[in-house]
């Protein structure tokens, strides 16, 4: 968690982290979420545009 900018690893941890594997869940075997599917969880967890 050291690369994350300062103060986010904790909600990274506890948000980020369980909503990306949801979402990965979600998806055929072999597939990540997409960019722009990340950027809508980052965004929805730390603000639009906050961290991209």
């Amino acid at each position: 968690m050291k690369h994350l900018p300062l103060g986010t690893a904790k909600e990274f941890e506890k948000r980020v982290a369980p909503m990306l594997r949801m979402k990965s869940g979600l998806l055929l075997r072999w597939k990540s979420p997409s960019t722009p599917e990340m950027q809508a969880i980052l965004d929805d967890v730390f603000g639009e545009g906050k961290h991209t």
